[in-house]
């Protein structure tokens, strides 16, 4: 398990818990295995509002 910024995001990592924005939001739920799609939506709400960051991830065994 380690802390990620939005921008490191990955395929295939997990969340360890949930994603939340600098207004409260809750974005994503932990538990959830990041695909393209989530991480690009993540990227986008994180430059406008914002994400609260470290974002706790864990990395899947091997490379990615």
């Amino acid at each position: 398990v380690r802390g990620v910024r939005v921008e490191e995001l990955r395929p295939m990592m997990i969340l360890e818990e949930d994603v939340v924005g600098l207004n409260g939001a809750t974005l994503t739920r932990a538990g959830l295995e990041l695909n393209r799609v989530i991480i690009a939506r993540l990227c986008n709400f994180a430059k406008g509002v914002g994400v609260k960051e470290p974002v706790r991830v864990r990395i899947p065994a091997g490379p990615i």
